[in-house]
């Protein structure tokens, strides 16, 4: 994780005239980058502090590369006492968000959390990951079902471009876990971006048995997927870049079935 900050001291007459350009000039043209985490500006007059953060320091290093912060000063200068204000990069050294905290409630009596993540890795990769027919196709909705022992697992979803779904797990009939997810594709997505997102799910893995890994690369592609919490409580996001356009994105979530 990388984090760049850029503090500018601001004349107070043109204070909300340069928050608009910054929204107009900087928030726009970062909307869909690659890497993107969170972009804020936290503004106390006169000062202003943009803050990225990013998940390592070449996804920040490629913004700056595109001269945004330079368009920003042959439009805004006029508005800023100070000169040439430099961004300062900073290392993550700790962190902490609600589901950081151990809120998950505990896991469904007698069953061991290691053997439904080893489950749930199998499941998605015989199923949608694989490319494998759907089990079946009803009222609309796509349905991928797996089992293995006592596990039973399905996906279901509806839509197309756009897309709900969820996904459970039941233990010898036992609903035990759950996650929903809503998806959204680009109309400029390529065609063959849904296999490099099958190829990303298919590594999922047991240490966080939710979606793809963190990052996965093929070509001008580039898949991303971050999360945070475990399996008994997550959330998290996932997104698709080509040629550094943001094609596809979704968001998950979900946890233990008591």
């Amino acid at each position: 994780m990388h984090i760049a900050t850029l503090e500018y001291r601001l004349k107070e007459e043109h204070f909300e005239e340069f928050v608009s350009l910054w929204k107009e000039v900087v928030l726009e043209s970062v909307r869909g980058r690659p890497g993107l985490v969170e972009f804020r500006l936290l503004a106390q007059k006169p000062r202003a502090l943009a803050i990225g953060v990013w998940e390592d320091l070449s996804f920040a290093r490629a913004f700056m590369a595109t001269g945004v912060f330079g368009r920003l000063l042959a439009r805004a200068g006029a508005f800023i006492e100070t000169e040439n204000p430099s961004p300062r990069g900073w290392a993550l050294a700790a962190s902490l968000d609600a589901l950081s905290l151990d809120t998950a409630p505990p896991p469904p009596k007698g069953l061991d959390p290691k053997l439904l993540a080893a489950f749930l890795v199998e499941a998605k990769r015989a199923t949608y990951a694989s490319g494998a027919s759907p089990a079946s196709e009803e009222s609309s909705e796509t349905v991928y079902r797996y089992q293995s022992g006592g596990f039973a697992y399905e996906d279901r979803f509806v839509g197309s471009l756009g897309f709900v779904g969820r996904e459970t797990a039941t233990y010898d009939g036992r609903p035990i876990w759950a996650m929903s997810y809503h998806g959204s594709t680009s109309p400029d997505a390529s065609e063959d971006m849904p296999a490099f997102l099958k190829a990303a799910l298919s590594l999922v893995a047991v240490e966080a048995p939710f979606r793809g890994p963190l990052s996965y690369t093929e070509a001008e592609r580039l898949y991303l997927c971050r999360h945070s919490g475990s399996l008994g409580l997550f959330r998290g996001e996932e997104s698709i870049h080509e040629a550094e356009r943001s094609v596809f994105s979704l968001v998950f979530q979900g946890g233990w079935l008591l």
